[in-house]
């Protein structure tokens, strides 16, 4: 369970709960609880929160560790409030969600990242995403029972906080499921022998502040030249826990806190490999905060757009300047014309409700910035799918993008708002997966194109891949040279 410290000069004062999507009867989702304390830091108290639900007959909702917050669509219905309440010196401070069940029957699972490259001790989180009747879709990955085909191979984890969580265990094909419902996606992925040999360290930026948290990544290099995102796969340590902190927690590893003024090596280590990157921990008073883009224009209702907060610590010429997005309080002076996200992952992010201008603020330490949102209502007339027509080897991706043509004669990129799919997976797939929504990677070669389509909203636009097979490009012999003896092989 989470620890929530709570002083006298800096007590509780509110509790956010962001929205989710509307539950698949038997669909579950987890909530996310964010206190806001007197001086605007913020901090999830998920676990230590009481969660009750209005309606226990259409949506339930866990107070069990490790499930504490997850709701469960029970029956079509809502929405049923959910509320998550923390008990403190001066009363209960609870805060409050809509759940929605729809009746929508599940009718594919597509499991991501599609061409994962992993090697023996390596981990991956996977995702299985659901495709439902009525064209929409949803996360599924912890209602969902993983399995490995070849446990020798690769092993996962079948079920809980860290379902679809795989470790490689020896090179080798072995194919992954998701079930939910009786309903069943699969992925074939192979298994490289190759090894790592360097690991790097990387943030937006090589200092922090004391008491603020920035986000580090981690990416291997292999003997054959390819890289990879590592970070939830490492070991991550400081070389001074005194004046710098690390997470290896599952959903934050890689999270670095500043404690006190100085300076550390952030490591992350894999076996015997270990990358590091110099940190510096600065205790300058933050002076400002600036929200951009200033104004956030045309956001179309519906569509999510994240705004950045950049503070300013230290008086010129010797000024700090550091992306607080994930670490300040949003707040929007009228929710009806758009939302914004109070949690480590949905911080900035604003979604239109309706047409209209609206304030959204940021607040960090008592100090606040603010950008102008003005949300539209155009109707999408179509989508253009670029490039409208490509080809790929076996193995290899390509990525598309989507933009939306409205008619009020504006075009949106929609590539991360669009439901992908591929006309015939066991020829090509595309990921619908956040970070990787629109690359579609070739399984097969195959003389008739697949339709790679975008949809949204029953708005679809589509583009043809042709996937040929994979040819030779290079060989290369080793050793380089050699010496041999007469009658030596």
């Amino acid at each position: 369970m989470a620890n929530v410290t709570v002083v006298d000069n800096n007590p509780l004062k509110s509790i956010a709960i962001d929205p989710i999507a509307p539950l698949a009867i038997g669909g579950t989702a987890n909530l996310v609880a964010t206190g806001v304390f007197a001086d605007g830091t913020k901090q999830d108290v998920t676990d230590v929160a009481t969660w009750t639900s209005a309606d226990a007959t259409v949506v339930t909702v866990s107070n069990a560790a490790p499930t504490r917050g997850q709701v469960r669509g029970v029956a079509a219905g809502g929405p049923v409030t959910i509320t998550a309440t923390v008990q403190t010196a001066s009363g209960p401070i609870s805060g409050t969600v809509s759940v929605t069940v729809a009746p929508k029957k599940l009718v594919s699972i597509q499991i991501t990242p599609t061409n994962p490259s992993l090697s023996p001790g390596q981990s991956q989180n996977f995702t299985a995403t659901g495709t439902y009747d009525d064209g929409s879709t949803g996360d599924v990955t912890q209602q969902a029972i993983w399995a490995s085909d070849t446990p020798s191979v690769l092993t996962i984890v079948a079920s809980g906080a860290t379902a679809g969580r795989a470790t490689a265990v020896a090179a080798g094909t072995v194919s992954i499921s998701a079930t939910v419902e009786g309903v069943t996606g699969s992925l074939q992925l192979t298994v490289m022998s190759v090894p790592l040999v360097r690991i790097v360290v990387s943030g937006d930026a090589n200092t922090i502040i004391v008491g603020t948290t920035q986000p580090y990544k981690a990416t291997g290099q292999y003997a054959d030249g390819s890289t990879k995102d590592i970070t939830t796969s490492v070991a991550w340590s400081s070389t001074n826990t005194a004046v710098l902190s690390v997470s290896n927690a599952a959903g934050s590893q890689g999270q670095a806190t500043g404690i006190a003024a100085g300076t550390a090596n952030l490591r992350a280590t894999l076996g015997t490999v270990t990358g590091q990157l110099a940190i510096t921990v600065s205790d300058k008073p933050l002076r400002s905060i600036a929200v951009s883009p200033n104004p956030l224009d045309n956001l179309v209702v519906g569509l999510t757009r994240r705004l950045t907060a950049n503070a300013t610590y230290g008086d010129p010429p010797n000024t700090i300047v550091l992306d607080v997005t994930t670490s300040a309080s949003w707040t929007s002076s009228d929710s009806s014309i758009a939302t914004v996200g109070t949690s480590s992952t949905t911080a900035g992010q604003v979604t239109g409700v309706k047409a209209g201008s609206t304030t959204v603020t940021a607040t960090l330490s008592g100090i606040s910035g603010s950008a102008t949102v003005n949300v539209t209502n155009p109707t999408l007339t179509s989508i253009t799918v670029t490039p409208s027509a490509a080809s790929v080897r076996a193995g290899r991706s390509v990525s598309f993008t989507a933009t939306g043509n409205y008619d009020n004669a504006t075009q949106i990129d929609l590539t991360n708002d669009v439901t992908w799919t591929s006309s015939d997976t066991t020829v090509a797939q595309v990921s619908d997966a956040a970070g990787s929504k629109g690359v579609a990677t070739g399984v097969a070669a195959s003389a008739t194109p697949v339709t790679i389509s975008a949809t949204y909203r029953s708005v679809s636009g589509t583009a043809s891949l042709t996937v040929t097979a994979p040819s030779i490009v290079a060989l290369r012999v080793t050793p380089t040279s050699a010496t041999l003896d007469v009658d030596q092989t």
